[in-house]
């Protein structure tokens, strides 16, 4: 555990506040700090399960990762149905939160809230109207963010502020302390400033750069950031690129790039113009469908040089290995050019090694954020990681996962097949050896439904039923359905269909 982490918990279990907030720099851990707290509350029994919420679909599967590496079997998707008996945690996002607040009220009596970049929900917006109603009579609320300012200025839910509206944060682990202790990498800004010239829509023909923006109008401004993303961007990112193929050659064969676009029309085409400078197809990722997350994620772990996205990539996301980014997004805002940035300072390992390459347009609000940046690092003297002496949960032996293994599927059977909730010493059980067994269960349970989807398939060839009566079969039996299935159902309903699938192929014989 950091130093900086190992503080925050601290400081927090010193207090034991209902409401705290953690401001940390991008990529610094505060997730990972976050689960450490929570890992500690359910073992000691203070809180039985923990509330996880997050902006946008895909960082679900994130959290599912981060908290099993402390032992936290935390379902990604769960919808709102009964609570899942394999899991201590469940990820959601704001709009599922703002979509039934009143059944997240009833899971939240005795959790801990976790609520991830909280700077999404503002109190007078809907998402912070329904965080008050699912959250307030939570025993604990943690709120995380890197970039604790909304735009719009408006309050942010559990959150407190001073007599001049600016927030109190029980931790603050700014840019340049994660810098100093190589927890993140500093950054490089290279500008792009070519003249562009653009007919306007009343015919008239204009010629300028971002070093004249001065003298322009605020619709000439923007007409003019328009065509440097649509026009200038070719010497960008045949820089980014050779930036790119330099760090692979010498620091880190596995390096990538990430270019941020305006929208979905403009990432397709800077996606094709990426390709034409490379001569490599970019990864791309334009939406939160469940087809994106999956490309998203086989990237992180995959060789493969650049990412082309336009929100997906700009906050949350953990790729360890982007150390160059091509800024062609319209949104220019601190706020969300942070967010950007903070996607190129994360390492691989406990330390953060080398720089991050930052490549934009020269757009006056986007030269003072980076300015702004680069001047928190002044002064900076970067030294070795420190690293506090914080006993953490050891990988259980074998025989201790399947004891495990089997008091998880015991309880499974109570709380899925008998519709019963487990008992205080059974939810203690449970608890203590879910934490102990550092196991996590989306990943398993996708290849289980995976198979019985293909199973279902095969049944319903061999005996000429629908898949619905099949699968309202299954439900009856095991009293969920597929997507809210424990891991103890989702094995018997293989058990079961395999079963038929003989008796089928028997009576056919």
């Amino acid at each position: 555990m950091r130093a900086w982490q190992a503080r925050a918990v601290r400081e927090w279990v010193a207090v034991r506040p209902e409401n705290a907030t953690w401001v940390a720099a991008p990529g610094s851990g505060k997730t990972l700090a976050a689960a450490r707290l929570g890992h500690g509350l359910l073992r000691a029994g203070h809180v039985n399960r923990i509330i996880t919420v997050v902006p946008r679909l895909h960082l679900k599967r994130q959290i599912s990762r981060t908290y099993g590496r402390v032992g936290i079997p935390v379902e990604h998707r769960w919808q709102g149905e009964r609570w899942p008996a394999d899991a201590l945690g469940v990820a959601v996002t704001y709009q599922q939160v703002a979509a039934d607040p009143e059944r997240m009220a009833a899971y939240a009596a005795d959790a801990l809230v976790l609520l991830d970049e909280v700077h999404h929900a503002g109190a007078d917006a809907a998402w912070g109207k329904a965080l008050y109603a699912a959250f307030e009579r939570a025993p604990y609320r943690l709120s995380l963010s890197g970039t604790p300012v909304r735009t719009d200025r408006t309050p942010i839910p559990f959150v407190e502020y001073d007599h001049l509206g600016r927030y109190r944060a029980d931790i603050v682990y700014g840019y340049a302390d994660a810098v100093a202790e190589g927890v993140c990498r500093p950054l490089v800004f290279v500008l792009g400033d070519g003249a562009a010239r653009w007919r306007t829509n009343d015919g008239e023909e204009v010629e300028a750069s971002f070093t004249e923006a001065g003298r322009l109008t605020a619709n000439r401004r923007r007409e003019l950031m328009r065509t440097q993303l649509e026009l200038g961007m070719h010497g960008l990112i045949e820089r980014a690129n050779r930036a790119l193929l330099r760090l692979r050659a010498e620091e880190a064969p596995d390096a990538a790039a990430l270019l941020v676009a305006r929208d979905q029309d403009h990432a397709r085409r800077m996606a094709g113009l990426v390709y034409a400078i490379t001569g490599e197809r970019p990864e791309l990722v334009i939406s939160d469908e469940e087809g994106a997350d999956r490309a998203l994620e086989a990237f992180s772990r995959g060789r493969g040089s650049w990412v082309v996205s336009v929100h997906m990539v700009s906050e949350g996301v953990d790729i360890p290995r982007l150390r160059v980014g091509v800024f062609a997004s319209a949104v220019t805002t601190e706020l969300y050019f942070r967010q950007f940035c903070g996607r190129l300072v994360r390492g691989a390992t406990e330390r953060a090694e080398g720089q991050g390459y930052v490549y934009l347009p020269a757009e006056p609000a986007l030269v003072s954020h980076a300015r702004e940046i680069r001047a928190e690092l002044k002064g900076v003297v970067v030294r070795p990681n420190v690293r506090a002496t914080i006993p953490v949960p050891q990988e259980p032996h074998a025989r201790e996962l399947g004891q495990y293994e089997a008091l998880y599927a015991g309880l499974a059977v109570v709380a899925s097949v008998h519709g019963e909730e487990p008992s205080d010493q059974e939810r203690q059980e449970t608890r203590e050896s879910s934490i102990a067994a550092g196991t996590t269960t989306g990943t398993d349970k996708v290849a289980l439904q995976a198979e019985v989807v293909e199973l279902v398939r095969r049944v319903c060839r061999a005996t000429g039923q629908e898949p619905r009566a099949i699968h309202g079969r299954l439900k009856a039996r095991f009293g969920d359905d597929l997507r809210g299935a424990t891991l103890w159902t989702l094995q018997g309903r293989i058990a079961e269909l395999r079963d038929w699938l003989k008796a089928a192929h028997s009576a056919a014989s």
